[in-house]
């Protein structure tokens, strides 16, 4: 056998392993755990706690109403939604502090050039789930 010809042998022989090995590997994906965006239809400004999916698909049609809510397993997460309300221009938003019973959040001001129009920011995201009582407060800086 020449030299050429072992060479394709052994290609032909490896490269179905390579591609399985490769084809095998799972992709982690990771879910999206935070959402946010200026532009909903909540123009003033509320909390709102989502334990069950009932609860998040009526958080995100304020959102959303003509999107599905995004999928998020309740057994494992629950969901904060933090409205800041109809603000003068863009450059509001939530800045997430901390968790464990109690979701604390501070509001981002605008810094520089932003959007001169009328803007509903918000900000949504999961936290693993704790027992009892959720509270959802702002921290004032």
């Amino acid at each position: 056998m020449s030299k050429s010809m072992a060479g394709l042998l052994v290609a032909l022989l490896f490269s179905p392993i390579l591609r399985v090995d490769a084809a095998d590997k799972p992709k982690k994906e990771k879910t999206p755990m935070e959402w946010k965006g200026s532009f909903c239809a909540v123009t003033e400004p509320a909390q709102v706690v989502a334990k069950t999916q009932e609860d998040w698909d009526a958080l995100w049609k304020k959102i959303a109403a003509d999107k599905p809510a995004p999928a998020a397993d309740f057994t494992k997460y629950f969901g904060v939604a933090v409205f800041l309300g109809t603000k003068p221009t863009g450059g509001f938003g939530v800045i997430w502090k901390s968790h464990k019973n109690s979701v604390n959040y501070s509001v981002k001001k605008p810094d520089g050039m932003v959007i001169q129009a009328l803007t509903q920011p918000y900000a949504v995201k999961l936290f693993p789930k704790s027992t009892g009582e959720i509270t959802v407060e702002a921290s004032h800086d």
